[in-house]
């Protein structure tokens, strides 16, 4: 805290002489706003009213209401009892210091006032009252604030001074001695370090400047109050010690209760700017790990439209291989061997097609949609996929425990779950001897401890996929951190920490729930929990394999890609369909303006060159408003970039997209 700080604090100064008020106005005035009065009644009056001051300087002797009749009601008053006073007075009888002390004053100074001790000691109380007020914004809770035992080391030179501070203090205090600057330096950089160091002046070899001066120097010290004892009574001798980091200055002969005070005081300010600093380092190293999170977060959204592009060049490529694989096996005739080659090039297209799908997920760009099927041939299908990228050291098996179990639910996000929990196995097992990981499929109904462990959940029958390895672990304390966003125990560039964040949101998505148990050496068992469709074979999708044709209808195909755009066409002619064909938006609309009433159909992509497709609608729409679309997209058919798209005229539907599917929507289209 410093002196020049923004806010200017208040000091009500109480003396009855108006030299001494004009004294300490004199030292004071550039640093606080200063209120003064002549006598106790008034100093009352201007200590209740608001804004009240921080501190207040009160001289003891003045006529009618003295000083300690003032500090009386102050702290008997609620509304002041929390203002610091500091006694300024003549009187300097020790009894006179410690009655005020014990009545509850802050500190005190003998007039004639040295300036720089004035500045120092209110700047002490300033500084308390100000973490007092508001310990919880400083990270500290007032239970805290009592220290066990401090230790005081005190440095001096001369044993009856020595004796007589050990006395005082050591019923309060853990008391250390040292007779000279060097033995000083020792205790202070040991192990068994002081909290706060009493230390004389003159003394032989090195004196107390040189002590302070090279303790110090070192960042350990730096954090120790040091409170000078001297016989040295001049002002000049103040200056100099606290110009070179003194905290307090006390004249010999000093009060026991004197000392006393300036330890409580400077021991309780230490605790303060200690739990400061621990709070300034907390919150640096939040900041950092948020820092790092938020560049993490950016680089997985740079990832994502990394993979969006990425997504739509395979797709038309897929698109354009999976048309000529169609077109290929239209022409094949009878060879059964030419058929079965085209029909695994077909299946291999379709697989790779989900694989976008699932590149998309990852990066956010495709919107999750469900339906309900039948777990088992999935669990089946997903099992072979995942086993394939382990290692051959892993045994991996897998157990069905029950009959079919439907689930509404998106297998592409199923699968993603499973992965991410078989990733995160095969990772627990690097130092296994003997490396197992077992995947089960189960039935489970809803007992009353799964529903008191999970009360917002509905379902009472399961669908249940467990993994379970015999890996290294996990350890309590980060089982509750398990599914935190960014949260990985392993090695720096070896995990995003999202991948368990991800399952517990595509469960949760499912309306399914997640349990872990683990401990360290014995393995972990993840169990996901999904809500079976009581229903479900009534609600099966069965998908349309049949090829619909054309009768003769014109067509009017629009994409960029050259290759994609010459397959496509050839589809639609084999499928019946009459095609004019164009390579962006702004060419689609030149040919739709000269012949309106020819085209029975558009088939659009949306994101080209110099018109995209939503435009070129747009104004072939102000020809035809009822001329009717079909978008083709290698991006996301629910995404940002066909949003503006008026579902209620025009079906989007994503690319590679099966011939029989297409060939369905394009005569759902046309029969309207």
């Amino acid at each position: 805290m410093s002196e020049s700080n923004s806010k200017k604090y208040k000091i009500l100064i109480v003396d009855d002489v108006a030299e001494n008020l004009h004294s300490m106005m004199n030292v004071l005035r550039d640093q606080y706003s200063l209120l003064v009065s002549t006598n106790g009644t008034k100093a009352l009056e201007l200590a209740a009213s608001e804004p009240q001051p921080d501190l207040i300087l009160l001289d003891i002797k003045m006529p009618g209401m003295d000083g300690y009749e003032v500090l009386q009601s102050l702290k008997s008053n609620p509304v002041t009892a929390m203002i610091p006073v500091i006694f300024v007075t003549a009187m300097s009888e020790a009894t006179d210091e410690a009655r005020g002390l014990n009545m509850g004053a802050a500190d005190y100074i003998t007039k004639p006032v040295n300036a720089d001790l004035l500045k120092r000691r209110v700047l002490t109380q300033i500084e308390l009252k100000h973490y007092r007020r508001t310990p919880v914004a400083f990270g500290v809770d007032g239970k805290e604030m009592t220290q066990t035992s401090p230790g005081i080391l005190v440095v001096d030179d001369v044993p009856e001074n020595v004796h007589g501070l050990v006395s005082a203090l050591s019923d309060e205090y853990r008391v250390q001695v040292a007779e000279n600057g060097e033995k000083a330096i020792e205790i202070v950089n040991s192990s068994n370090s002081p909290d706060l160091i009493l230390l004389d002046i003159k003394m032989p070899g090195m004196d107390g400047y040189e002590v302070c001066q090279r303790i110090r120097s070192d960042e350990k010290g730096r954090r120790i109050p040091i409170i000078f004892l001297s016989v040295l009574d001049e002002p000049i001798e103040k200056v100099r010690g606290f110009a070179i980091g003194g905290a307090d200055y006390i004249t010999k002969p000093f009060d026991v209760d004197e000392v006393h005070a300036r330890i409580r005081t400077h021991l309780e300010l230490r605790q303060y700017r200690h739990h400061l600093e621990e709070l300034v380092t907390l919150r640096t190293a939040e900041l950092n790990e948020s820092e790092k999170n938020f560049r993490q977060a950016q680089k997985m959204e740079a990832l994502g439209t990394l993979v969006g592009g990425i997504a739509h060049d395979f797709n038309n490529i897929l698109a354009g291989m999976l048309g000529s694989i169609y077109l290929a096996k239209s022409a094949s005739g009878d060879s059964e061997m030419v058929n079965k080659s085209l029909e695994s090039a077909d299946e291999l297209g379709f697989r790779a097609a989900d694989m976008i799908k699932q590149l998309l997920t990852f990066s956010r760009q495709e919107e999750v949609s469900k339906k309900t099927f039948t777990l088992i041939p999935f669990f089946k299908e997903a099992n072979k996929l995942v086993s394939s990228a382990l290692e051959e050291n892993i045994r991996f098996s897998t157990s069905i425990n029950c009959g079919e179990l439907f689930v509404n639910a998106n297998s592409t996000q199923l699968q993603q779950i499973l992965f991410n929990l078989v990733n995160n196995a095969r990772d627990a097992l690097l130092h296994s001897e003997d490396p197992e990981i077992t995947v089960t499929l189960e039935a489970f109904e809803a007992d009353a401890a799964f529903t008191e462990r999970h009360p917002d959940i509905k379902a009472n029958h399961f669908a249940v996929i467990e993994v379970q390895d015999n890996g290294e672990g996990i350890s309590h304390e980060n089982l509750s951190r398990l599914f935190d966003p960014f949260f990985t125990t392993k090695e720096s560039g070896k995990g995003t920490g999202l991948g368990l964040a991800m399952v517990y949101g595509s469960v949760r998505d499912h309306g399914g729930a997640l349990e872990v148990e683990s401990s360290l050496g014995e393995g972990s068992r993840f169990r996901v929990y999904l809500p079976v469709e009581e229903e479900a074979v009534n609600h099966v999708d069965h998908e349309d394999a049949a090829v619909h044709s054309g009768a003769g209808e014109v067509i009017l195909l629009v994409d960029d890609d050259n290759q994609l755009r010459t397959t496509n066409r050839a589809i639609l002619m084999s499928l019946g369909y009459q095609v004019v064909v164009a390579s962006d938006g702004r060419e689609a609309v030149e040919r739709f303006a000269a012949n309106p009433e020819q085209f029975d159909l558009l088939l659009m992509d949306v994101v080209m060159p110099v018109m995209s497709g939503p435009a070129a609608v747009k104004e072939m729409r102000q020809i035809d408003p009822k001329v009717k679309v079909i978008y083709l997209t290698g991006y996301d058919s629910k995404g940002d970039l066909t949003s503006q798209l008026d579902r209620s005229s025009e079906v989007v539907l994503n690319k590679p997209c099966p011939v029989s599917y297409l060939s369905r929507v394009i005569r759902e289209q046309l029969d309207l």
